[in-house]
């Protein structure tokens, strides 16, 4: 696999915007980002970007409150992946989204 890192989502919406390339099979963002968080990355996802199946990812708030990474589900992200996690749980996670298809 291929793996792109942005810093933040703002750069990772102007990649894509200005992709010259085919667009990523799949995306993994963090709820809590500089610059814009990964609510509002999702948003703006949908508009430049849509149907690539998003996965969600957070360790929680300064609260600890990891109980976001549901309320992504509404804004378009198709799976979450708590913080801490391990590899096994990231393949886990990517082979179940990329095998439904969403």
């Amino acid at each position: 696999h291929e793996v792109t890192e942005e810093p933040d989502g703002q750069q990772a919406l102007r990649g894509l915007r200005d992709s010259e390339t085919d667009l990523p099979d799949i995306i993994i963002t963090d709820v809590y980002m500089p610059e814009m968080d990964g609510i509002e990355f999702l948003i703006h996802l949908s508009e430049v970007a849509p149907g690539i199946p998003t996965i969600t990812t957070s360790g929680g708030g300064l609260l600890g409150d990891t109980n976001v990474l549901g309320d992504t589900r509404h804004f378009g992200a198709v799976a979450t992946l708590p913080k801490p996690f391990t590899s096994a749980d990231v393949r886990h996670v990517l082979t179940q989204v990329l095998s439904t298809g969403t």
